[in-house]
């Protein structure tokens, strides 16, 4: 679970973001959140994105627990559990900021591409070093995979 991570972004949602007629945020926007919070967190550890790499998100598992109001602000919580020869696995844990009531939870496999030929590369060795440093030895795994 991503609750509990070293970084977090607060997000205050758009009321373009609702569904139509209600004042509950549509889950399709919160994919764009998530990619803010992952975006942020590269940023944090001082990351640049490899230009010759692309990092494809290949699966994602999410769970919903409770809607989000309009005028509530949301608190995603960023984890990496997992670092593999060319794969990352990635949490998310977004609560409602003032309550810390659970919205949603993503978990997502990603793998390194290769821009030219797209065939899966290395995880960047500076992004491994970075990661395992900022969410500690014991708080991800690391495989040789």
């Amino acid at each position: 679970m991503a609750q509990g991570g070293k970084f977090t972004i607060l997000v205050k949602p758009s009321f373009l973001d609702r569904y139509w007629g209600s004042d509950f945020i549509d889950y399709a926007y919160f994919t764009r959140y998530i990619r803010d919070a992952r975006l942020m967190y590269v940023r944090d550890l001082g990351l640049e994105w490899p230009r010759d790499r692309v990092l494809m998100v290949i699966k994602e598992e999410n769970t919903y627990s409770s809607p989000l109001r309009v005028e509530e602000e949301m608190r995603i919580y960023v984890r990496q559990t997992k670092i593999g020869k060319t794969s990352a696995i990635t949490e998310f844990q977004i609560d409602e900021a003032g309550s810390g009531r659970p919205i949603a939870h993503r978990r997502e496999i990603a793998v390194w591409m290769d821009r030219k030929t797209g065939r899966p590369a290395p995880t960047p060795e500076e992004w491994k070093k970075a990661i395992i440093t900022f969410e500690g030895e014991s708080n991800i795994e690391v495989t040789k995979d």
